[in-house]
């Protein structure tokens, strides 16, 4: 067996076809997400796969990862200025149905004071932004002023390596 190529090798189109072994890349993916929350200030959680997002993280609100990796970065933007905003990335183990109120395993805090404005939230120094395939994810926001019309983007990092 030859020497695998890795993602971190692959730097421009040198390296194309056979040559490359699709499952030992770093690949990015991206979910999309938005909601309208316009008269509150509580905690949400996005949903995956459907428009919205619930106080409390139930089926619409996980992701089970399908490799391990990270969450990468996550770009807001709202209509509304909701101040200081906590995006976090929630885990939940088998057995537990619900992230509940507990602590995230990794967050970021910005101060989101221009209406209709991508503010990048950047999670890809947080250690507790990796996560190992299978587990099961969920995003959530936390404003200090009104959520507002929101659009996030989430950029996931999968290790197809391991």
């Amino acid at each position: 067996m030859g020497t695998e190529i890795k993602g971190k090798q692959i730097k421009d189109d040198s390296i194309t076809g056979a040559d490359v072994n699709e499952d030992t890349l770093i690949m990015k993916y991206f979910t999309t997400h938005k909601y309208t929350l316009t008269s509150s200030s509580d905690a949400q959680f996005v949903r995956f796969n459907a428009a919205g997002s619930n106080g409390s993280g139930q089926v619409n609100n996980r992701f089970v990862v399908p490799a391990g990796g990270k969450l990468s970065y996550v770009a807001f933007r709202s209509d509304a200025t909701p101040g200081n905003t906590e995006i976090a990335i929630c885990k939940i183990s088998d057995g537990t149905a619900e992230f509940g109120s507990g602590a995230p395993s990794a967050d970021v805090i910005q101060n989101v004071n221009t209406a209709n404005t991508v503010v990048l939230f950047d999670f890809s120094g947080a250690s507790g932004a990796a996560f190992n395939s299978g587990q099961v994810v969920g995003i959530r926001v936390n404003p200090t002023n009104n959520h507002g019309n929101v659009d996030l983007t989430c950029v996931w990092e999968f290790d197809w390596s391991s």
